[in-house]
């Protein structure tokens, strides 16, 4: 299979895209997220969980996007039929529901808690709302007897999905349309 991106043409078939997920993907989500995360997991002081649980939450909206080679767009009608959408919940809740390895922490219910209370509350209030704590380590992930989120095992949950999903693109051809569109989208974007 042949993919534009950035104007360059490139060819994804058998264990390119290996390749192309360690060049564009894998690239992308280091320098962007993961790099900053693991800058602030060293750090132990006050607060830093806000901040990297703010970025996780950046993130797998973003795996979300990238999963069904979505685009963002602002201030328009969600349109999944032609891979826009603009209200960020939906897709961040199906999401966290149905894509291992996520679909193991989170039924419907417990999807909405951490969108509303932790998600929404951190970008928008600074702050986790409903009760919710982060901490550094922890037996759970997720406790939602006393409402605390590990921030260190979501970031476990998220390697495993990047790591899930490097193997799944290699194989899946709608995954790999999806991975085309939504890198297709980012190059149109940068120039």
């Amino acid at each position: 299979m042949h993919a534009f991106i950035g104007g360059d043409e490139v060819e994804v078939s058998g264990g390119e895209w290996k390749r192309a997920y360690d060049d564009f993907f894998k690239g992308r989500i280091g320098e962007r997220y993961l790099t900053p995360i693991r800058l602030l997991q060293n750090e132990r002081g006050r607060g830093e969980g806000f901040s990297i649980v703010s970025i996780q939450c950046a993130l797998i909206e973003f795996l979300a996007a990238n999963e069904r080679g979505f685009r963002y767009e602002h201030g328009k009608p969600d349109d999944y039929a032609n891979f826009r959408y603009s209200g960020s919940g939906k897709l961040f809740r199906e999401s966290i529901v149905g894509v291992p390895p996520f679909s193991g922490l989170f039924n419907e219910g417990l999807a909405v808690e951490f969108y509303t209370h932790v998600r929404c509350s951190l970008l928008h209030e600074a702050g986790t709302t409903g009760g919710w704590k982060i901490r550094t380590r922890q037996h759970q992930t997720i406790d939602m007897a006393t409402r605390t989120l590990c921030r260190d095992g979501l970031q476990m949950v998220i390697d495993t999905y990047c790591q899930e999903y490097a193997a799944r693109l290699q194989k899946d051809a709608g995954l790999q349309q999806a991975f085309i569109r939504k890198f297709q989208w980012m190059a149109d974007d940068a120039t």
